[in-house]
C-alpha cells in the first residue's frame, strides 16, 4: 500500500463485540541477513541506530461501532517487542467522553494517534466503554524509509 493508506476490518453487527486490545505486527526488514561482519559485500545492509525502514511510524487506530450504540474511550499502549518492553512508542490518550472531538464524519472514531514507532509487535489496550465495534482500520502515514505500509499482522481481541 502506497502512503497514506487505510487497512480497515470489518464484522457484521451479529458479530459485533466489545473491543478490548489490538495487537499490530509490523515489517522491520527480518528478511535482511543480520549479521556482524567486516565484509565489503555486507556493508551498508545494517540500519544501525535508526527505526528498519520498513516499520511504519506514524499511524492511527480507528473504530466504527454498531449502529445506535454510545461509546467514549480511554487508551493505553502496553509493551511492545518482548526485548525491549519498556520502549514504547507516543501515543495520545483520549479520555474525554464527548465522542465528537475525535469523531470523523463518516462515523471512524479514532482511538489511538502513534508517531515515532520502531518497534516490530505494538498493543493497543482500549477501554471503549458501552458500544460494540464492527469495523477496525488502521491509517497509515509515514514508515521510516519506505513510501509503503507493510502490515504483517493485525489481531483485535475483546474485552476480558
Amino acid at each position: 500500500m502506497t502512503l497514506p493508506a487505510t487497512l480497515a476490518l470489518s464484522w457484521t453487527a451479529a458479530q459485533a463485540f466489545e473491543l478490548g486490545t489490538v495487537e499490530l505486527i509490523f515489517d522491520v526488514g527480518l528478511h535482511r541477513v543480520c549479521t556482524f561482519t567486516t565484509q565489503d559485500e555486507e556493508e551498508g545492509t545494517e540500519h544501525w541506530g535508526s527505526p528498519e525502514p520498513e516499520v511504519l511510524q506514524d499511524y492511527s487506530l480507528q473504530v466504527l461501532h454498531a449502529a445506535g450504540e454510545q461509546h467514549g474511550m480511554a487508551h493505553q499502549v502496553l509493551g511492545g517487542d518482548i526485548e525491549s518492553p519498556r520502549a514504547t512508542p507516543t501515543s495520545s490518550t483520549d479520555q474525554d467522553d464527548t465522542p465528537a472531538s475525535n469523531q470523523a464524519d463518516d462515523g471512524w472514531i479514532t482511538v489511538a494517534q502513534v508517531t515515532g514507532n520502531y518497534q516490530r509487535r505494538v498493543v493497543h489496550s482500549l477501554q471503549l466503554t458501552g458500544g460494540r465495534v464492527i469495523g477496525l482500520r488502521v491509517v497509515c502515514i509515514r514508515a521510516a524509509g519506505i513510501d509503503e505500509a507493510r502490515i504483517c499482522e493485525i489481531r483485535a481481541y475483546p474485552v476480558g
